[in-house]
């Protein structure tokens, strides 16, 4: 296979990959609108989980069209991707906690600075668009997490006691999904940086800047130091 094959199939993956990604998160949002309306949360706060669902499935959409356009083929494994959002507490509103927390505080906050370090190295128009979209809503998304644990925290009495324990879980989670990639072999193409692939072993440290830089001063207010 020559190198040029080699990287048209990273890209493919690659791409693919954000579009599975992207669906799941529209797919598990669509839930946590329900578990929300279960608890009667803020329907504000409701209503702009709604519009981050529809923002995803836009997300999964340019995605997948990028994925197509370097040549990939494969159809979505809906069947095979986890659409659902796991109560992993006996509490319903402890599991809400824990998915506002992780995903949406901490994930949606790190995926700002994340995606802008991958579009400033990319220089496709395609990819660029893509990274623009996503970069226009991504700090709403972390903007909605933040204004959820807050709404949590003074409306719901036993967030106080989760909060601690819910931290450092989900803090955990991010570390192990954005730290410790190895370098990709053979290394990034100026092709494929052109079309958005950013080096993963970078990950971990956009992630570490994020916890001092934000999830530190935002924590403060709730009592928790994450140093």
């Amino acid at each position: 296979m020559t190198q040029r094959k080699k990287n048209m199939n990273r890209l493919q993956q690659f791409w693919f990959n954000q579009a599975v990604a992207e669906y799941t998160s529209s797919a598990r949002t669509v839930e946590l609108c329900h578990w929300m309306q279960q608890l009667s949360i803020s329907p504000d706060l409701i209503r702009d989980a709604i519009r981050i669902a529809d923002d995803e499935m836009v997300h999964a959409q340019i995605c997948f069209d990028v994925s197509q356009a370097v040549g990939c083929t494969k159809k979505l494994p809906i069947e095979s991707m986890r659409l659902h959002l796991e109560r992993e507490f006996e509490s319903h509103a402890k599991s809400l906690l824990l998915v506002i927390v992780q995903s949406y505080c901490f994930g949606e906050t790190v995926a700002v600075p994340l995606f802008s370090a991958m579009r400033k190295s990319a220089s496709e128009p395609a990819v660029i668009t893509v990274f623009d979209r996503i970069l226009e809503d991504e700090p709403r998304h972390a903007k909605f997490g933040w204004l959820t644990l807050a709404w949590c925290y003074e409306n719901l009495p036993q967030t106080k006691q989760w909060l601690p324990q819910i931290v450092p879980i989900a803090l955990s989670r991010m570390r192990v999904a954005y730290q410790n990639h190895p370098p990709f072999a053979p290394a990034l193409s100026e092709q494929e940086l052109a079309w958005g692939i950013f080096p993963r072993e970078l990950y971990g440290d956009i992630l570490e800047k994020t916890i001092q830089k934000t999830f530190n001063q935002r924590l403060v207010h709730y009592g928790i130091n994450l140093n």
